[in-house]
């Protein structure tokens, strides 16, 4: 993945490079969401991932990524699923609410995967609601990046705490921009691995 070694802390030259639309920020009004459903209420605007945060906030979890799959919650126009690609992976889901930005999503991931090498190639990306999807089997890591208020955040969280109930395994949460960290903070399924202004890890405390 060479030309993304070369642009790691270039946003901008990252999607001219791979011919891609990641960078900027947009409105919740501005995307075509449904006004009535809560999931839209509770949504925050689109703003991608800066590379070097994702760098800081994924290494804090300590994982082998072959034994895991990654998951986005709120996964915009891609940018976090093409950089968690870069790894080993088993699985890289990305889940997306707006079908504009998911479509988007699908273009570049496509595109990234004609151009370059990408280490995991099971890449997946869901148009539809974080609080209706339910988490893969096996080790997994969520990354949120302030994707929604706390009572979406706080039903993600029901929905990882069912799937723990029903097969304990590693989870690791990764929430950047934490606004609502004190709704996974308060779960007794999951204790800090890190925690700072940028970012929160959390790990679950099943094996």
């Amino acid at each position: 993945f060479r030309s993304v070694e070369r642009l790691r802390r270039q946003p901008a030259e990252f999607d001219i490079n791979l011919g891609i639309d990641t960078d900027g920020a947009c409105s919740v009004g501005a995307l075509d969401l449904d006004p009535r459903s809560e999931s839209t209420r509770n949504a925050t605007r689109y703003e991608a991932t800066h590379i070097s945060m994702f760098e800081r906030a994924l290494s804090s979890a300590p994982i082998d990524p072959r034994d895991f799959s990654f998951i986005d919650y709120g996964s915009g126009k891609g940018r976090v699923l093409i950089l968690a690609a870069q790894f080993p992976f088993q699985k890289v889901i990305g889940i997306e609410l707006s079908p504009s930005l998911h479509k988007i999503a699908e273009e570049n991931v496509h595109r990234v995967a004609e151009r370059t090498h990408l280490a995991c190639t099971n890449v997946r990306l869901i148009c539809g609601d974080a609080t209706q999807f339910n988490p893969p089997d096996g080790p997994l890591v969520c990354y949120l990046y302030n994707p929604f208020g706390s009572p979406i955040v706080q039903r993600v969280m029901d929905r990882l705490e069912e799937s723990l109930k029903v097969a304990p395994r590693p989870i690791f949460i990764v929430y950047v921009n934490p606004v609502h960290n004190e709704v996974i903070a308060a779960s007794t399924c999951f204790q800090v691995v890190e925690q700072n202004s940028d970012f929160c890890t959390f790990r679950s405390t099943a094996p």
